[in-house]
This record gives C-alpha cells, sequence and structure tokens, in this order.
C-alpha cells in the first residue's frame, strides 16, 4: 500500500500535469502491451521505473515515467495471477495462452 508521503505526492497539481505529458508522449499506450489508454481514466497507471521511495528526485521525471495499463502495473508490483484480459487495439486477446492466439 502506499504511503502518506506518496499519498502525498500523487494529490499534487504538478503531478497531473507530468502524468498527463507521461500518458501523451506514449500516445496513450501501455508501454508494455500498448494497450490503448485513451478511455482509461485513473485506470491508466503512470509507473516509475524506479521507484518513488527510492528516488523522491525523480518523482516528476519523465524519463523515469512509464504509462501503463492495469494488468502491467499489477504485474510489475507483482499483484495478481499474471492473468492478462482484455484485447489489444486490433481485437486480438492480449493473454498469450488465449485460444485465439495458439
Amino acid at each position: 500500500m502506499s504511503t502518506p508521503k506518496a499519498r502525498r505526492f500523487y494529490k499534487q497539481p504538478r503531478w497531473d500535469v507530468v502524468r498527463n505529458e507521461a500518458l501523451r508522449l506514449h500516445k496513450y499506450r501501455c508501454a508494455r502491451c500498448k494497450t490503448d489508454l485513451h478511455n482509461a481514466g485513473k485506470s491508466a497507471n503512470v509507473h516509475h521505473r524506479i521507484p518513488l521511495e527510492r528516488a523522491p528526485h525523480r518523482g516528476f521525471d519523465l524519463m523515469n515515467l512509464e504509462p501503463l495499463c492495469i494488468q502491467c502495473h499489477n504485474a510489475e508490483h507483482g499483484r495478481g495471477h499474471g492473468i492478462r484480459s482484455g484485447c489489444d487495439v486490433n481485437g486480438s486477446p492480449i493473454d498469450r495462452a488465449h485460444p485465439w492466439n495458439l
């Protein structure tokens, strides 16, 4: 879970500006699976490659940020079981184990 310090960081108006810039730079696509994040709202996570706790001075550094869909963000943090549902921009299932991908 996030710390009080991290929660304060994400409430800063500057974070919203930088978060939106990171999404724009990546054309509103997940950096890992390329899922479209245009209509994802807050589910479009902007992940700190070097964690905020380890490098607070890089919190707003665009080179340290990458947009991730909820599935990729959960996988990055070891949450869930790695099961990915949904489809890519072409309508193909994201899950490589899906029968359509075999």
